[in-house]
């Protein structure tokens, strides 16, 4: 399975609303479109539509954690540190019952 990231194209212009140059962006939903400045300002401030960091497209599932696969063809095992906390944290995905079914059991 290979993930792929639906983008629109953003026109860029200048102050006379000349086009200058198209450069390819995450869209806001799941149909390709054509968008100016504005609506690339708008749809980035509110957070909004995909996620701008690409998923992986190889994982490995071993021990229930899911793990990447590096572009090497090699388990992803190491830590990393946040940014503002220097904390460690691997970098697996593990499945977390949610605090409502634990409450419930």
């Amino acid at each position: 399975m290979k993930t792929e990231i639906i983008k629109d194209t953003l026109q860029v212009g200048n102050n006379q609303n000349r086009s200058l140059k198209d450069s390819l962006v995450a869209s806001q939903d799941a149909i390709v479109n054509r968008i100016n400045n504005d609506e690339f300002v708008v749809g980035v401030l509110s957070s909004g539509g995909q996620n701008r960091i690409e998923p992986p497209n190889k994982v490995f599932l071993k021990n229930k954690k899911l793990y990447l696969i590096n572009d090497f063809g090699m388990i992803d095992k190491r830590k990393l540190k946040q940014f503002w906390t220097n904390k460690k944290y691997r970098t697996y995905f593990k499945k977390v019952r949610s605090v409502q079914k634990q409450i419930n059991n």
